[in-house]
């Protein structure tokens, strides 16, 4: 894995999206988040096709902090499944980078 990640989830609203993001950032565990609203999704849940509109919340974070993340979400979360998946940073300026070093709490693996 990376040293930087992004880490994805969806909200099923505002209220949970922004719920979720404050509870990630102020224990430091990701430098910045972006919500992304008018995101409808479609998925298989229990045999039937589910239509349902959503917000898509994307933590820009570093890999060792991956599981922290990820039991946040899940504790703010009201989905019985919630989506989380992980996409490594491979690139990005040095100045980004590094500001997210600066911003995130430094902890141990």
């Amino acid at each position: 894995m990376t040293e930087y990640v992004m880490v994805m989830t969806v909200a099923k609203d505002d209220a949970e999206a922004n719920r979720i993001v404050d509870a990630v950032l102020h224990k430091k565990l990701a430098a910045c988040s972006n919500i992304i609203s008018g995101v409808q999704s479609k998925y298989w849940w229990r045999g039937v096709i589910e239509t349902r509109n959503e917000k898509v919340i994307l933590f820009k974070t570093k890999a060792h902090l991956v599981q922290k993340v990820k039991e946040l979400i899940l504790i703010k979360h009201t989905y019985e499944i919630a989506e989380v998946a992980v996409v490594p940073i491979i690139d990005g300026s040095m100045h980004y980078l590094s500001w997210i070093d600066q911003e995130v709490e430094r902890q141990s693996d």
